[in-house]
């Protein structure tokens, strides 16, 4: 897929995500959610190189600028969107995994610990739960004590 197309997509799904995505699950079609969950997480992650070396040669407009850093955010909600319907399709340790993958790209992000933290609960898995929560609050101490700062 051209540049141009993936940028061009990535300023689509920016917009259009939560309502499409939303319109799949109030038709009941949880597989057809997913999978567009899943074609705009791998879209995401092919825009993010291009959308940077634009940035990084100074050529960005700024809504250039402005959509690489709805990246991150947009790329978490994408992990959250897969986990939930791998949750609901019935498919609970890909949704462990999908929720793992979100910790492991975004470790200091409080939502995907505590993502994690459910789906470990639901799961039974108590230990695990319970270590994961005790990151969760260190990670949100750590970050109110550089707010403080």
């Amino acid at each position: 897929m051209p540049r141009f197309r993936i940028i061009s997509e990535v300023q689509r799904l920016t917009f259009f995500l939560p309502s499409f995505l939303s319109l799949h699950q109030v038709n009941n079609d949880l597989k057809g959610a997913h999978e567009y969950a899943v074609k705009a997480s791998e879209l995401v992650d092919a825009a993010t190189p291009f959308l940077q070396e634009i940035v990084d040669r100074g050529d960005g407009d700024g809504d250039t600028r402005r959509y690489l850093e709805q990246i991150a955010p947009l790329r978490l909600r994408c992990h959250r969107m897969v986990g939930q319907l791998l949750a609901a399709l019935g498919d609970l340790p890909g949704c462990e995994a999908e929720f793992r993958l979100a910790t492991e790209k975004f470790p200091t992000d409080p939502g995907a610990w505590q993502m994690l933290a459910r789906i470990l609960e639901v799961q039974g898995k108590t230990d695990e739960t319970r270590q994961i929560k005790e990151k969760l609050q260190a990670i949100i101490a750590a970050a109110a004590a550089s707010v403080i700062q």
